[in-house]
């Protein structure tokens, strides 16, 4: 498991190369990566491909 300055690290490289980009597509290698989404992975594709990145935050050891 990372320490929180690496994953800081990680999080601002994100930044630089993301923020302002647009998402084509989505594929869900793994659903039950989903579990705190409320509908089905093809769901969570559909809502997220088309959007803007518009910031990357940590939310533990976690990306948010």
């Amino acid at each position: 498991m990372p320490e929180l300055p690496e994953v800081e690290v990680v999080r601002r490289g994100l930044v630089e190369h993301f923020v302002g980009s647009l998402v084509e597509s989505v594929t869900v290698a793994d659903p039950r990566a989903l579990r705190r989404h409320p509908g089905s992975a093809a769901n969570f594709a559909s809502v997220l491909s088309g959007a803007t990145v518009i910031n990357s935050t940590v939310l533990g050891k976690s990306f948010v």
